[in-house]
């Protein structure tokens, strides 16, 4: 087999590359062999073109949440919101603390997924998630204040993938030629969006507390607001024929950019109102907000030395939600927790060179992304120990998230809910000072990611297994 190489003289993402050099046998197989070429080359370079608009491709766009006690109750924690979290899940709930307290979590998370081929792809990462301090404080009325740095939306997210296709030219039944091109693609996106919060809670009567936190999402202050992607590409192409033997083309593209969020500022309101001596209801608004994000891109076709674009732009919006929720304490060593969550997903868009679309792709109208609901339910039993307290805890959930049908073509693709379901368990020990936390939490879909986490035409199982600690110390 003689072997043609690919020629690395492609100085830019949008330069045209020329075919490589083939040395055929005879000049009538090296003209049927340059169509293949522009095609091959049109395909290593096709993916790079793509990177002048923007992808938000997270695994969810659910936040992720803060604190193992949380995590330990299925997320049924806005009626609760009696730790350092709080400010993520209702800052109101913070003027129920009466002693300062600082607290971390860090989270390992692990992703399979499962495609309709029966391709099993798995992740793991693990991440500092949350950091807090608060302050109680009586200036007329029970205060409280606190600060939080936290990841809020995850973007790892790996996989590799290989495909050939074959096509045979049968017009000169006496020399038949085949053409087949073999593209094998690696792809691996690491890092998150993530704020620095502050927050402020008082005590308007001894019933009823209000609070709100203010988020700074730029990049530049919480030094992780920003993803990266790595994609590398190998495209190759052989033709072959009885008279002439086989040629191969080897063309090579790898991609990288760098999207951050230059400013996004967003707020959270809660109130929490204690309607009887064991029953506490809580309200949670989030409003809708804006990222304007930025994104830097380099590639190099055929070896050649990088080539960078000039930076891109866009306003990504994350929507409006609200949590209505209920906590009823039985007793002084149980509570049992429910939370109801709604999304309005028709606000979830990017704008881009003054044109507004969904995130989950261009062909959908962003009013076509239905709202959704969310439910999750937990509890938590106290046992009283000589020299602590063991809480045991226990959770489920079902959330519904924006996707998109199954479609042999992209572009036929349409807005759906996918469902998503999960599990959750934690246990936690509380010493004078020292609160240790442990969850795990088991989320799962079937059928999901259609032209996200997969091709149009394809789906994915996804099995999440999640695992995380928190401490906090109290003074």
């Amino acid at each position: 087999m003689a072997t043609v190489p690919a020629q690395p003289g492609c100085a830019s993402v949008r330069d045209s590359c020329p075919p490589a050099d083939a040395t055929a046998s005879s000049p009538e197989a090296s003209s049927r062999m340059r169509p293949a070429l522009v095609l091959l080359i049109a395909a290593a370079i096709g993916p790079l073109a793509a990177a002048e608009f923007f992808n938000i491709n997270a695994i969810s766009p659910v936040p992720i949440g803060a604190g193992a006690r949380a995590m330990g109750v299925g997320g049924a924690f806005a009626a609760i919101a009696d730790d350092a979290t709080a400010s993520t899940h209702n800052p109101a709930g913070m003027a129920q603390l009466d002693l300062p307290e600082i607290a971390a979590s860090f989270g390992i998370y692990h992703d399979q997924f499962r495609q309709d081929g029966g391709t099993t792809q798995d992740q793991t990462a693990f991440a500092l998630d949350h950091l807090s301090a608060i302050w109680p404080f009586f200036a007329g009325f029970q205060q409280t204040v606190g600060v939080a740095w936290q990841r809020q939306y995850d973007f790892t997210r790996a996989f590799s993938e290989s495909s050939t296709s074959v096509f045979v030219d049968d017009s000169d039944p006496g020399n038949p030629t085949t053409f087949s091109t073999t593209i094998d693609e690696s792809f691996d996106q690491r890092g998150s969006f993530s704020n620095i919060a502050l927050s402020w809670a008082a005590e308007l009567a001894p019933t009823v507390s209000v609070g709100v936190t203010g988020r700074v999402w730029n990049d530049a202050l919480t030094g992780a607001s920003h993803y990266r992607q790595d994609r590398f590409i190998v495209v190759n192409d052989e033709i072959s024929d009885l008279l002439n033997g086989s040629f191969l083309a080897t063309n090579t593209s790898d991609l990288h950019t760098l999207v951050s969020v230059d400013e996004g500022y967003s707020a959270d309101f809660g109130v929490l109102w204690r309607a009887l001596p064991a029953l506490n209801v809580a309200l949670t608004i989030k409003p809708r907000y804006r990222l304007h994000l930025r994104e830097k891109t380099s590639a190099s076709v055929n070896g050649a030395a990088p080539a960078s674009d000039a930076p891109a732009r866009a306003i990504y919006s994350y929507p409006t939600s609200a949590v209505v929720a209920a906590a009823w304490r039985i007793g002084d060593q149980r509570t049992i927790a429910l939370d109801l969550g709604w999304t309005r997903w028709s606000e979830l868009s990017i704008e881009s060179v003054g044109v507004e679309g969904s995130p989950l792709s261009p062909v959908v109208d962003t009013a076509d992304q239905e709202d959704s609901y969310s439910v999750r339910l937990g509890g938590e039993q106290l046992f009283i120990l000589p020299s602590a307290v063991l809480a045991v805890r226990a959770g489920a959930f079902y959330e519904g998230l924006p996707g998109l049908t199954q479609a042999q073509l992209s572009e036929d693709a349409r807005a759906t809910t996918e469902h998503y379901f999960g599990l959750a368990a934690g246990l936690g020990l509380g010493f004078r000072h020292l609160v240790y936390d442990l969850a795990v939490q088991w989320r799962f879909a079937n059928n999901v990611g259609s032209g996200v986490l997969a091709a149009s035409d394809r789906s994915v199982d996804i099995n999440s297994l999640n695992a995380r600690l928190g401490l906090a110390w109290q003074w």
